[in-house]
């Protein structure tokens, strides 16, 4: 296969008053390269059902240079698309998918066509003519679609195992009229006004890479767009039946020369009914690409735990000595009836940290970061019924953590290697998870960070982050929108900080310090964590310094509680005694030292009290629940803090 590579002069044209208009962008110094083979396949369908094969001789210029033009088949639908590698799909009226092989001078078994598909989730792009320019095939072969709801979406068919696996990319995609697909995940998309906006989606991390603002302005004058790859699209005018041409440079933000100033073709066949190019003819070069981090392991990651809002029953999940997920609904309290546990399967190299997330409807999601750097997790429809594993990607050196907003609507949240904040947001209430974006505003944290702490205030995601340098650092992401950083000038932290929401917006936290101390400091009213933090009242025991991350929480008495790991092995507790007030209860340990821990703890509220769970060497996972004394004699004379005692929840695995 012959290849030509170019280099574009950074020059922009104006089109001409007949096409739609190209936005310009001031001229810059660099080129960018990119490949093109020696000619552009452009396979046409018409509606008598035939279809014609064309070659464009000058797809990197957009030259009015062309071959022959030839029939290559009958009984074409219009819903007929070029694949790479000489792959021609169509799609016939009862939505089975169907594909061909074009080898350049004839089909791959004399013509017969390999079914793929045989359900009808595809008929929609056949029987109805709005939907036909919704769904495109990039340069990798990865299907691009609009469905009927709305949603972007992706499918890959795999040749091998005849299968097809589907990604739910992102919502609101029915204000597009047209999609076509530039290069691997590049996706032009057009609104029905003739506004034409550019994406690049980066399938391996899951990622939206960019998302471009306005390109261009008129292109509803286009009956019809197409690609060959390498940020080039064509479009037919449905009034003079020309072909026009357009290239984008990303690098320099601007449309190439010669974009739209002439037409590419002339007397377009007016019969034309579906218009599709090999998208794997030109490639931009040089892109850069998520690069994969390497994965972090968390060996002394905290269980998580999650009280439902639905039932009122506490999640508890952990990852296992063989890297799996366990996960267990924790029905009662009392002590008089086992909790079981059971082991999902189907991926087990999860690194130790999970996060949980509860849909309004009480469908529950369990997601923790893989030895691939990627997310991975189950939803659990209902007590016993699990979705199989999923792969949410990523690329991230954090683990993720969910966020359930006061207008129920979960978000995951996660750091890439940059420092950058990355989300994967729900778009309805219940629904899945679009593709992981940036939000948009302000700049990322500095390089290094991935301790973090993420809760709700209202409808906002706030983020506390350990910066780089030990400093903690916090913002806002309100509607995919990001405040500023506002860092402390306070530094030498060592730990994510433990968040307890208070009255009047005002949220406390706690923190490690490189001393082995924990400290905390309450924000102001308007969200501002200040310089000055305290260390907790109080002392462990003499030789004991606290290690890992420290968990807190508001108890449903109204106090505050923190418990830590100690570099003993054993976990302990402190707390207020008494709401709001200044006196803390002594350092204490939470088994009378008959367990010991391998991870730092986690604490959630559970019922009318409060829970402790962490796992032992053995890995036995362990949970305490608060019972404080019946009377102040009782507390007084009985409870080695003054204030009750931890005892064991029943558990079984």
């Amino acid at each position: 296969m012959n290849f030509r590579r170019f280099a574009l002069p950074a020059v922009v044209a104006t089109a001409v008053a007949v096409l739609p208009a190209a936005v310009t962008a001031p001229t810059a110094a660099a080129v960018d390269s990119f490949t093109c083979k020696t000619t552009a396949p452009i396979f046409e369908a018409r509606t008598g059902g035939g279809l014609h094969i064309h070659y464009h001789e000058e797809p990197e210029t957009g030259q009015n240079v062309w071959g022959n033009n030839a029939g290559i088949g009958n009984g074409w639908p219009a819903s007929t698309y070029a694949g790479p590698g000489g792959k021609v799909y169509y799609i016939n009226s009862a939505g089975e998918v169907h594909q061909q092989i074009w080898l350049g001078t004839g089909w791959d078994k004399n013509g017969e066509s390999t079914k793929i598909d045989t359900s009808d989730s595809w008929k929609i792009y056949n029987t109805d003519p709005a939907y036909r320019q919704r769904l495109t095939i990039d340069a990798r072969g990865d299907f691009y679609y609009v469905d009927a709801a709305g949603a972007l979406r992706m499918k890959r068919y795999n040749q091998t195992s005849n299968s097809w696996a589907e990604w739910y990319l992102d919502g609101g995609w029915n204000q597009y009229d047209a999609i076509v697909a530039a290069g691997e995940g590049v996706l032009w998309a057009r609104t029905p006004a003739g506004d034409v906006y550019r994406f690049r989606y980066h399938a391996p991390s899951q990622r939206w890479v960019s998302r471009s603002g306005k390109l261009a302005t008129g292109w509803n004058a286009h009956s019809t767009l197409f690609s060959p790859g390498g940020d080039i699209v064509y479009g037919i005018h449905a009034q003079y039946r020309t072909v026009w041409w357009y290239r984008w440079i990303d690098s320099e933000q601007r449309f190439a020369t010669g974009s739209g100033a002439q037409p590419a073709g002339t007397n377009w066949a007016a019969d034309s009914a579906t218009t599709t190019a090999a998208p794997d003819t030109c490639a931009v070069t040089g892109v850069t690409n998520p690069a994969i981090p390497a994965a972090a392991s968390e060996p002394t990651a905290k269980p998580s735990l999650l009280r439902s809002t639905t039932t009122g029953n506490l999640h508890y999940s952990y990852v296992d000595n063989a890297k799996s997920l366990v996960h267990g609904e924790i029905t009662d309290l009392s002590g008089t009836t086992p909790n079981g546990f059971e082991t999902r399967t189907g991926y087990s190299s999860f690194t130790g940290a999970l996060t949980t997330g509860e849909n309004e409807n009480g469908m529950i999601r369990v997601y923790g970061p893989g030895t691939d750097s990627n997310v991975h997790g189950f939803l659990r429809n209902s007590p016993g019924v699990w979705n199989p594993h999923a792969d949410f990607g990523g690329y991230m050196v954090s683990a993720p953590q969910f966020v359930r907003t006061a207008n129920k609507i979960q978000t995951m949240v996660a750091i890439d290697s940059s420092g950058a904040l990355w989300l994967r947001q729900q778009r309805v209430l219940n629904g899945g998870f679009p593709s992981w974006r940036r939000p948009g505003g302000a700049a990322p944290v500095a390089p290094g960070s991935k301790d973090f702490t993420a809760y709700a205030q209202g409808d906002t995601i706030v983020l506390v982050v350990r910066n780089a340098d030990g400093r903690q650092c916090k913002a806002g992401i309100t509607d995919l929108v990001q405040t500023a950083w506002q860092c402390t000038t306070t530094n030498g932290f060592t730990s994510a900080a433990a968040v307890v929401a208070l009255p009047n917006n005002v949220v406390q936290l706690f923190a490690r310090k490189s001393d082995g101390t924990v400290h905390t400091v309450q924000t102001t009213s308007s969200g501002t964590i200040p310089d000055t933090w305290t260390a907790v009242p109080g002392s462990l025991p003499s030789g004991v310094t606290a290690v890992g991350a420290p968990s807190a929480l508001l108890a449903p008495q109204g106090t505050v509680q923190l418990a830590v790991r100690g570099d003993d092995g054993f976990v302990y507790r402190t707390g207020q005694v008494a709401s709001a007030g200044t006196a803390w209860h002594p350092w204490t340990e939470v088994t009378n030292y008959a367990d010991e821990t391998v991870v730092d703890p986690a604490v959630s509220p559970a019922g009318d009290t409060w829970v402790i769970a962490f796992r032992t060497p053995g890995g036995v996972p362990k949970l305490l629940r608060w019972v404080a004394a019946a009377s102040a004699a009782a507390r007084s004379a009985t409870a080695t803090d003054g204030a009750g005692e931890f005892v064991d929840v029943p558990l079984q695995g």
